[in-house]
């Protein structure tokens, strides 16, 4: 199985690749700063894509912190890219884990809670899902200025679990650069 990566830049309503060298970041502040490096202070959108498993996407709008969404997080953490997913305080800040009930028994062995981890008041039952069941996290909102809300997004990403290259195909097509995602693949 092979890796994608590419890093996109709207120009209007469409979309320009930019060469960079994506391979190799040792965390997600090293991508942030190729990124802005780049894009010279423009929006910034970095996709990484393993073959068959997972597929995420970083969003660096200036000086702002970078966004991230990631179609499964763990399988992503466990790759050649899992230094840029391997902060906790990312997931825990967008928001996605607890959302989607995913904070709970095993958050701290898997996300690396620390000494002065706490664990939450609303954290879901025993009952409720499963890291294994919602593997995406992230930053659901990070394409709605593009046109695809968040539960558009989730929806997408759950309906192709299994085939995360449809899904990015079919945002890509939402989103305007799913022809240049195709000459770049």
């Amino acid at each position: 199985m092979s890796y994608f990566a590419a890093l996109l830049v709207p120009a209007g309503r469409s979309w320009t690749s930019r060469e960079a060298d994506l391979e190799g970041m040792e965390s997600l502040d090293d991508l942030v700063d190729t990124v802005r490096d780049r894009v010279d202070g423009s929006t910034g959108l970095v996709l990484l894509e393993r073959e068959d498993e997972w597929f995420a996407l970083v969003r660096v709008d200036g000086e702002d912190d970078a966004r991230v969404f990631v179609s499964d997080l763990p399988a992503a953490r466990s790759s050649t890219y899992g230094p840029v997913f391997a902060d906790p305080d990312v997931w825990a800040d967008a928001g996605s884990l607890r959302a989607a009930g995913l904070v709970g028994p095993g958050f701290e062995e898997a996300f690396g809670g620390g000494d002065d981890y706490e664990e939450p008041a609303s954290v879901a039952d025993e009952d409720g899902p499963k890291l294994a069941e919602v593997p995406w996290a992230g930053d659901l909102s990070l394409l709605e200025d593009l046109g695809v809300g968040g539960e558009s997004l989730k929806a997408i990403v759950e309906a192709d679990a299994d085939d995360p290259a449809r899904a990015l195909g079919e945002l890509g097509e939402r989103v305007g650069f799913l022809d240049l995602l195709e000459t770049l693949r």
